[in-house]
């Protein structure tokens, strides 16, 4: 992810986080770490996870975005997908920051991004919503071999989801084999991971990294 986003001069901040002791526990983190860091950043905020890839930078996108958050909901299913969040610097955003992390805590057993989609999906449900909220385009959660994606009318792919979750969940599935008749997931992965970094890293073979 800082490669590409290095490549595009666009500014990171990696924050490294010990393991809470689990998948759920460890996602639903996310809205304590969001929560603290929009006190400490002034201006807008984009959040990825770490395994993302910036194809395009999306900064004048979201700069046009008139908005508190600004959200992904999957093509197929329409779940909120938390991989990439964007906040503006607003009172409205750090109430629901805090509203999030309130109810992740309240329910430790369940997703972040499953919480989140809760939590606004009743604000907007109500009489005066609080927040106002920008759907952002696939192109902002782009998954390579998601049939969906692929299925929808072209369009620039600013961020790329690696889903290192892939990992995670496949162990759990096979025990830490990993096995399949068609390729698995896991391996699509490993194939995409290695493009990219031929694309970022063109001259590691000649020893130049």
């Amino acid at each position: 992810m800082c490669a590409s986003a290095e490549r595009l001069n666009i500014k990171v901040k990696i924050t490294t986080i010990s393991s809470k002791g689990g998948w759920e526990a460890n996602t639903s983190f996310k809205s304590n770490y969001l929560m603290h860091e929009r006190d400490l950043v002034s201006g807008p905020m984009l959040y990825v996870d770490v395994d993302a890839v910036f194809h395009v930078s999306p900064l004048k996108y979201l700069a046009g975005l008139d908005c508190d958050i600004a959200v992904y909901y999957d093509l197929g299913d329409g779940h909120l997908v938390s991989a990439t969040l964007f906040f503006q610097d607003t009172a409205a955003a750090r109430h629901l920051l805090a509203e999030w992390n309130r109810q992740c805590i309240a329910q430790p057993t369940i997703w972040d991004q499953e919480v989140l989609q809760s939590v606004i999906a009743a604000d907007q449900a109500s009489a005066h919503p609080r927040y106002k909220v920008a759907h952002l385009p696939v192109g902002f959660c782009w998954i390579f071999d998601r049939e969906d994606n692929l299925l929808a009318p072209k369009q620039r792919v600013y961020i790329e989801q690696l889903q290192a979750a892939r990992v995670v969940h496949e162990n759990l599935r096979t025990n830490g084999k990993l096995f399949s008749i068609r390729k698995s997931k896991v391996q699509r992965r490993m194939d995409r991971i290695l493009e990219i970094e031929n694309i970022l890293f063109p001259n590691r073979l000649d020893g130049s990294l």
